[in-house]
């Protein structure tokens, strides 16, 4: 962490060596050719070409590895790894022997297996047949290359995606030469699909989504819209007549739109996708630009490099510029560089790894450079690049963005406790108590997913003390069970059954245990460190580790029988454990009273204020020391901690028979959901299993319920084919026009510029509409900022007021009576400083 610290330091004292290019496509061009100090060589060899790599980030965060060929295209596949995120890189590997015949680039991705939850990689390498080998052990051991079927293409699964069905979906092309064993070049050029439904071990006979000769498209790169619903592949024109390709799904591959062209902007080849932490879009691929038209290479300078375009979704729909491109590299050679590799760590850095002649005179090797969205951004502005305002406050870590747009989420209580019938186990209780008779983690897995959530939290040991995994550090676990005859580890089983649905796994381990005999001695501290390593080593990565604030009290404590207090501020020292979790677990969000990822909401009634700042004055507060306006937080507070509402469905946090009649209602959930979820925080609702280890069928109907509810109520946005105007607009310039907060897209806002504070955005709707909810959402990865705002709608010639709040942050979503207009207006009131509002969507919701 300090190394990655110091080169970040680095890298922001060295702006000097950055320079303007000319514009191209409209947009301007940063040029970091120069700025070899965020440049690292990944392997380079005298008098040997070395190329086309690809790039696959391991799931502790910082592994990375990467394949290449030795030659051309065609020649033995080369295995490194970096154990540093990309900073320091291994000898070359050894490989399995099929390695050496490999006749095309190879690619390399990382997969999950439906049927077990378990993780893959998988490795391609191309023409006719296509052969795949696979590692179950995150890349230490290797199987063979062996055929996936009768049939081949050019770089062989060039992209890969999930499937809403958890199937995998891998693209790749070929124009007649490889489909088949007896196959000639026929000028058409084919685009193909493939699915597994085994984690890429096996896949089906590829099918024709397009085909063509008036115009060659190949090499497709994948990628989503930030929803979820819609499906694009970036195309190379082989013919390099006209500008790159896109061509979109929104039924998860079954139909195809006709390619058209994407901005001259993109035109180039090899396009690999990632979103940027705030939501904007980041391609990598070698430029090509030039070649449009053969007429015009003077007016791109970057012909033949390696370019990074920093844009949106919106743009790839639209087909616009975007806001600026860069070029990481200088080729030397007019065309031959870019296959690029390109991974986001945790805390928001992209490493892009690819080859080119970077040297003249001296064959290709591979090097990955390194860079951050507001380094680019403050060069781009300095280019001339229209900006968004600047941040405000404190911001959040690219981790917490992505734990503010999970939203929903489920908590699993379940231990000793469920077959004693208590909520809090004294540590004395038998593990042999511990016998669930129809235990299934993928029911609890199904139903959340089912309900709504987007990740689980187990509780892999509570206050007792009995582990829920088989614990090297203590017997009192489900090794002295007689689930699976102590050989159950339920843990291990939750975690597969949450990847295996789609779901983020996160878990909880409580300081205070009652069982253990060191408790509240120095000893205890290192025991209770070892296990999150342990759950983090065996388990990861997880998303939230939850760190509960109960300490303290009477116990078993080995025998003791006794109270035991400890000094809740220093006993653990939260931050040097901390920071070693962080450090083992990066990006993961830390819960607490105190944070440092999240912070608890200051009740377990499932709300939060209507007021309410992600931003709070964290100093001197601690795990389990009371704070009274943790749900409010603090306007400009000094650290950015987001709210977490903890409720559970039924009144216990553990599951009782003698509350399955005191179940929360649907409607009771919804007015939670809107109460947590509704007011920027994130809930956790918890979801006790039963004593058979499934989740009760009575909790069951209500999550049915209320999901119901919900789909009802915003399955249809009634703004979405609305026109929206704004009172102003940032510079006058349309990237930050008022219609950016009906796309969906949350790379994308409308804004105003600096020094104005206030003002309104009005949607008319393409018909007269009955409506009674609201939601609207500020861009958060520039800060938190508005104070006040209030919503109208037109009625009877005037505006009239429906809704008066205070805060946005992550999400508002508020409901009113119903009105009927075909008017609605937003207005920012107040904010500290220029408003950034990325989304305004209307609905009806029943009751």
């Amino acid at each position: 962490m300090k190394l990655l610290t110091s080169i970040a330091a680095l890298f922001l004292a060295l702006p000097a060596l950055a320079q303007s290019l000319p514009t191209f496509a409209g947009i301007p061009t940063v040029d970091l050719a120069a700025d070899t100090a965020r440049r690292v060589v990944v392997d380079r060899e005298d008098a040997q070409y070395l190329g086309h790599p690809t790039t696959a980030l391991l799931r502790d965060g910082r592994t990375i590895l990467c394949v290449y060929p030795k030659g051309h295209g065609k020649g033995a596949i080369q295995l490194k790894r970096s154990t540093d995120a990309g900073l320091t890189w291994s000898e070359r590997l050894p490989t399995p022997a099929s390695w050496e015949t490999s006749l095309e680039t190879p690619t390399i991705h990382r997969l999950i297996d439906p049927r077990t939850g378990r993780e893959r990689l998988v490795l391609f390498s191309g023409l006719y047949p296509i052969r795949r080998a696979y590692s179950d052990d995150n890349g230490a051991h290797w199987s063979e290359l062996e055929p996936v079927g009768e049939w081949g293409g050019i770089v062989a699964m060039a992209s890969v995606v999930t499937l809403f069905d958890s199937r995998a979906a891998a693209f790749f092309h070929d124009d007649g030469r490889f489909l088949h064993a007896s196959g000639k070049a026929d000028g058409v050029f084919r685009l193909m699909m493939s699915t597994s439904d085994d984690g890429g071990l096996t896949w089906a006979e590829p099918r024709e989504i397009w085909s063509g000769s008036d115009i060659n498209l190949c090499e497709p790169g994948a990628i989503r819209s930030p929803d979820g619903k819609t499906l694009a592949l970036l195309l190379r024109e082989n013919k390099r007549a006209k500008p790159s390709h896109i061509m979109f799904t929104s039924d998860e591959g079954a139909t195809w739109s006709t390619p058209r062209e994407l901005s001259p902007a993109l035109t180039g080849d090899r396009h690999v996708a990632r979103y940027a932490p705030d939501g904007r879009l980041v391609v990598t691929f070698r430029d090509m630009g030039a070649y449009m038209g053969r007429d015009n290479q003077r007016q791109n300078p970057t012909m033949g490099d390696w370019i990074v375009w920093v844009g949106t979704w919106t743009d790839l729909v639209r087909a616009t510029p975007g806001q600026y491109r860069v070029r990481l590299a200088d080729n030397k050679h007019p065309w031959d560089s870019t296959y690029p590799g390109l991974e986001m760590l945790a805390d928001g850095t992209f490493v892009a790894t690819t080859y080119g002649h970077w040297d003249q005179g001296r064959p290709p090797y591979i090097i990955s450079e390194r860079f951050t969205m507001r380094e680019l951004d403050e060069l781009a502005s300095k280019a001339g690049a229209v900006m968004a305002p600047a941040p405000v406050g404190a911001l959040p870590s690219a981790s917490q963005l992505a734990w503010h747009d999970m939203e929903f989420y489920g908590f699993i209580h379940f231990t000793t406790n469920t077959f004693t019938d208590k909520e809090w186990g004294y540590g004395d209780e038998s593990p042999t108590i511990f016998a669930p008779t129809a235990l299934d983690t993928r029911q609890w897995a199904r139903v959340a997913r089912d309900a709504g959530m987007n990740g689980l939290i187990l509780t892999a040991k509570h206050h007792d003390g009995f582990c829920l995994w088989p614990s090297a550090f203590t017997e009192h676990s489900v090794k002295a069970s007689p689930y699976k005859d102590g050989k159950g580890d339920v843990v291990g089983e939750f975690a597969a059954a949450c990847r295996a649905e789609g779901l983020k796994v996160g878990l909880y381990l409580s300081p205070w245990d009652r069982n253990h005999a060191e408790y509240a001695r120095p000893a205890y501290v290192e025991y209770y460190r070892n296990q999150w390593r342990e759950l983090i080593s065996n388990y990861g990565p997880l998303f939230e580790l939850w760190q509960d604030g109960a300490n303290g009290g009477d116990g078993f404590y080995g025998g003791k029988r006794e109270s035991r207090q400890i000094d809740r501020t220093n006993y653990y020292d939260w931050p040097s454990t901390n920071k070693s979790l962080m450090e083992q677990s990066p990006g993961v969000i830390i819960f607490s009273d105190a944070g440092p990822g999240c912070r608890w909401v200051g009740n377990e009634s499932g709300f939060s204020d209507e007021e309410s700042w992600q931003t709070i004055n964290a100093g001197g507060m601690y795990p389990g020391v009371s704070h009274d306006h943790l749900a409010r937080g603090d306007k400009g507070g000094s650290h950015w901690i987001g709210v977490e509402v903890d409720v559970s469905i039924r009144p216990g946090w553990f599951y009782h028979a003698s509350e399955d009649t005191r179940v929360k209602t649907p409607a009771q959930l919804v007015d939670i959901w809107y109460a947590s979820v509704g007011r920027g925080a994130n809930l956790l609702l918890n979801l006790p299993p039963d004593r058979r280890g499934l989740i009760n069928e009575k909790d069951v109907e209500s999550l049915r319920g209320m999901r119901a509810i919900l789909d009802a109520t915003f399955s249809k946005n009634l703004a979405a084919d609305g026109a929206a105007r704004a009172s102003e607009i940032r510079n006058g310039n349309d990237r930050f026009a008022a219609a950016n907060v009906l796309d969906h897209d949350p790379g994308t806002a409308w804004s105003t510029s600096d020094g104005v504070t206030s003002g309104s955005i009005e949607v008319s709707l393409a018909k007269e509409e009955t409506f009674n909810v609201v939601r609207v959402s500020e861009a958060i990865a520039l800060g938190q900022r508005v104070e006040s705002f209030e919503i109208e709608a037109w009625v009877d010639g005037a505006w009239r007021s429906v809704f008066k709040g205070t805060t946005i942050g992550p999400r508002r979503i508020v409901r009113f009576p119903a009105v009927t207009s075909d008017r609605v207006r937003l207005s920012i009131r107040a904010a500290l400083g220029p408003p950034v509002i990325n989304e305004l969507g209307v609905f009806f919701g029943p009751g």
